[in-house]
C-alpha cells in the first residue's frame, strides 16, 4: 500500500513540474510571438536605424509605451503603461492574460503609473519580474557582480516618439518598502537624490559616470531579489543619446556638456 502512495505521489509531483515547466515555455513563445509581430530591429549602433512596428503593438495593446532590449541578456520585450496602477501587469502579459495561478508570472514590464507614458520625468521607473529560467528582468538582478553589470552599462529604450541609447550608473538594492520619486521640487535635490543613488550603488562603474549635476534624466530599472523578496534591485541609467522618429541623423546628449543637456532636454518636450 505505502508503495502506491509514494508512486502516487511521485506521479503527482512529476505531472506538477511538468505543468511548471510548460507554464514557463508558454510564457516566452508568447513573447516572442509578440517581438515577431512588432517586427523589432535592434541590430548595430545606429539607433536611427531601430524599428518597432507601433501599430501592429497598439492593435495587440495600446497599454504599449516602449521597448526594452539590453545586449547580452535576454531583455527583449515590450514596455506598457496604466495611469495610477502598477499592479495589473504584474499578473497579465502583454496579450492580456492572466498569470496561472500555479506557474510562471511572467506578468509585462511596465512603466510606473505614477509616471508620465512620454518617460519625461526626473526618473522614469520600469519594472518586471525575475523569474526562475532567467526571463523578464532577471538579468537585472546579477548586476550587483562589477563584472556583469560593467559588460552591460547600454541600455536600448524605444519609444513612439523616440529612440533612447541608456548607460547605467548606479545598481542600488532598495527596500521593497521604500519609495522611488518621479520627480522633485527642485534641480538641486533632483541632483542630490542622482548622487545619493551613486554613493549607495553596490558596484564602481567602469569608466565612472558623469557628475550627478550634469545628468537632466535617470531611467530606472528594477527587479525583485528572489532570496528576499522584500528587497529590490534597482539599476539607474541616463540618456546617452537620443533619435526623434523621423529625423535623419542623430542627436547626442554628451552629458555635461550645456548644450548637448539642452538638446536632452528638448527631446523630452518633442515626446509630450
Amino acid at each position: 500500500m505505502a508503495f502506491w502512495v509514494l508512486l502516487a505521489l511521485l506521479l503527482a509531483s512529476l505531472a506538477a513540474l511538468g505543468y511548471i515547466a510548460f507554464t514557463y515555455w508558454q510564457g516566452q513563445q508568447d513573447y516572442e510571438q509578440v517581438a515577431e509581430v512588432a517586427k523589432v530591429e535592434v541590430e548595430g549602433d545606429d539607433l536611427a536605424a531601430f524599428q518597432v512596428d507601433w501599430e501592429a503593438l497598439r492593435a495587440i495593446n495600446p497599454d504599449v509605451v516602449g521597448w526594452i532590449y539590453v545586449p547580452g541578456t535576454n531583455i527583449n520585450y515590450p514596455v506598457v503603461w496604466r495611469e495610477g496602477n502598477d499592479a495589473y501587469y504584474l499578473w497579465h502579459n502583454f496579450n492580456g492574460a492572466a498569470s496561472p495561478q500555479f506557474g510562471a508570472e511572467y506578468g509585462c514590464p511596465v512603466l510606473s503609473g505614477s509616471n508620465d507614458p512620454a518617460f519625461t520625468d526626473d526618473v522614469n521607473i520600469v519594472s518586471a519580474h525575475n523569474l526562475f529560467n532567467g526571463e523578464m528582468f532577471t538579468a537585472f538582478s546579477t548586476f550587483g557582480d562589477p563584472a556583469v553589470f560593467n559588460a552591460h552599462r547600454i541600455i536600448f529604450l524605444l519609444t513612439p516618439e523616440g529612440n533612447y541609447r541608456l548607460r547605467t550608473f548606479a545598481v542600488d538594492y532598495v527596500s521593497g518598502s521604500s519609495r522611488v520619486p518621479v520627480t522633485f521640487p527642485s534641480a538641486q535635490e533632483k541632483h542630490e537624490y542622482y548622487q545619493q543613488c551613486m554613493d549607495d550603488s553596490l558596484v564602481q562603474p567602469d569608466p565612472p559616470p558623469p557628475a550627478a549635476n550634469s545628468i537632466q534624466r535617470a531611467f530606472a530599472f528594477y527587479t525583485c531579489d528572489n532570496n528576499n523578496s522584500a528587497w529590490r534591485f534597482f539599476i539607474f541609467s541616463y540618456p546617452e543619446e537620443y533619435v526623434p522618429l523621423g529625423v535623419a541623423g542623430m542627436e547626442k546628449d554628451i552629458v555635461g556638456d550645456e548644450d548637448a543637456n539642452a538638446v536632452n532636454a528638448a527631446s523630452g518636450e518633442r515626446a509630450q
